[in-house]
C-alpha cells in the first residue's frame, strides 16, 4: 500500500531531523551574565559541539574544563555538588548482608542520579530493621551510615 509506505517514510524522517535537531543542540554551558562559557577538553583540545560528547572520553585524560569571564560563573544549573559521604570510611552496609532497604516509615527508598537513598520521612533500614553501618575493610564498624 503506497500511503503505509509514505507515512512510513515521513515518519523516519522526521525523526531523523528531529534527531538532528538535539545533537545540533548541543553548546557550551551558559555562565551567569548569559555569555558561553569557554571550554578545553582534557587532553587540550577544543570541544567539538556537532558531536556527542563534544570531548573525547579516554581513560586517564583529565575532564573538560569551562571557564566563564572575571567576575562570572557557571550558570546554576551547571554547578553539580557532590553529596557528603554517609561514611568517614568504607560504604554503607547492613550486618545482615541484605541488599535491599527499607525506610523506618515503612515505604521503599528512592534513588536519584548522584545522590544516595533517601526516605520521604524516616531513616533508611537494612531488611532486619538495624540502621546501616559503615564497612571498612570487609567489616562492619559502629559508626552508623549518614545520609544527612
Amino acid at each position: 500500500n503506497i500511503c503505509a509506505m509514505l507515512t512510513k517514510y515521513f515518519s523516519q524522517l522526521l525523526l531523523l531531523a528531529h534527531s538532528f535537531h538535539l545533537v545540533s543542540a548541543l553548546s557550551p554551558p551558559d555562565c551567569t551574565d548569559g555569555s558561553p562559557a569557554s571550554c578545553t577538553c582534557g587532553d587540550g583540545a577544543q570541544p567539538n559541539f556537532d558531536t556527542f560528547p563534544p570531548c573525547a572520553l579516554k581513560k586517564g585524560v583529565k575532564k573538560a574544563t569551562c571557564t566563564c569571564p572575571p567576575g562570572e560563573k557557571l550558570a546554576p544549573k551547571y554547578i553539580i555538588s557532590q553529596p557528603n559521604r554517609p561514611c568517614s570510611q568504607g560504604r554503607p552496609a547492613c550486618a545482615d548482608k541484605s541488599d535491599s532497604l527499607r525506610c523506618s516509615d515503612g515505604g521503599v527508598p528512592t534513588l536519584g542520579i548522584g545522590t544516595f537513598p533517601k526516605c520521604s520521612s524516616g531513616d533508611i533500614l537494612c531488611q532486619d530493621g538495624a540502621s546501616l553501618k559503615c564497612l571498612v575493610d570487609g567489616q562492619i564498624t559502629e559508626e552508623v551510615a549518614n545520609f544527612g
